[in-house]
């Protein structure tokens, strides 16, 4: 997403890019590690993003495993390819690198930073093609806020217009379309179909959200639906299965309450100091 201003262009999904990378590098080592003039930092990005394309893409060897020496797709051998650049990519920011830290970074940054990246993105594009939502939620910010100061993390438990905003994203566009691959440890039985033991169950987060039987107009953005009525005590922290675009159970989303943070932090700030 790209907005145009007094004739040059601001690249929303790279600024947010970066601040996610920054937050969590300072998380790490106490201090920013990237640069958006720094083509080694473009090049991160773009692998990174690369990452998530591939690591999405179905794949012959998730459904016949015998496959997987084959790899006849080449998603084992590109992702190969791909945490080596961002191993190199790191060397140049990390000068004392350990591979164990460097190893840990990676997993820890490419998992993070092109989701939640995504997802502001998505947030953005929805609030511009529905002027009323942007309008009531900005009317929000400065009845709770004001015009004279920025937006504070402390400030996102008392935006309960924002946080609808946020639900409608994750519903309509969650980051992770079919969530993380999840095997039956044992036969069980769900909603009438037998999942024999071992059998790899993949989740289609995306579906879920936009299903006539749980939603009303699934396909509207209606922030709203969360403000009152049957959804107004809807989670997405694992509970409530009609929203759950970190997953669920043991293996929910170890990045969640950072996600959480970041992306209403980051939706209301834009919105706040920018029309």
């Amino acid at each position: 997403m790209v907005l145009e201003k007094r004739g040059k262009s601001l690249n929303i999904a790279q600024l947010v890019f970066y601040e996610g990378l920054n937050l969590m590098s300072n998380a790490i080592f106490s201090k920013n590690l990237f640069d958006p003039n720094n083509p080694e930092s473009a090049e991160l990005r773009n692998t990174f993003s690369e990452m998530v394309k591939l690591g999405g893409k179905p794949n012959l060897v998730d459904f016949y495993p015998f496959l997987k020496f084959l790899d006849p797709q080449g998603v084992s051998r590109g992702l190969t390819v791909y945490h080596k650049r961002v191993h190199d990519c790191l060397d140049v920011f990390i000068q004392d690198r350990l591979e164990a830290k460097v190893f840990i970074i990676d997993e820890l940054l490419s998992a993070g930073s092109d989701t939640t990246t995504t997802t502001i993105e998505w947030a953005m594009v929805e609030l511009i093609a529905n002027p009323h939502v942007m309008k009531q939620a900005q009317k929000e910010l400065e009845d709770i806020i004001g015009l004279n100061r920025k937006v504070e993390e402390s400030d996102i438990d008392h935006l309960p217009y924002i946080q609808a905003i946020v639900k409608e994203v994750f519903r309509l566009h969650p980051a992770l379309p079919l969530a993380l691959p999840h095997r039956a440890e044992n036969s069980c039985e769900v909603a009438g179909y037998t999942i024999p033991k071992h059998t790899m169950v993949i989740v289609n987060v995306w579906a879920i959200g936009r299903d006539p039987k749980i939603w009303k107009d699934p396909l509207k953005f209606m922030p709203e639906r969360f403000l009152n009525g049957e959804y107004s005590k809807m989670k997405y922290k694992g509970q409530d299965f009609e929203l759950i675009p970190f997953g669920a159970g043991r293996r929910i989303c170890l990045g969640l309450p950072l996600a959480h943070q970041m992306v209403h932090f980051t939706i209301a700030s834009l919105i706040h100091s920018f029309n």
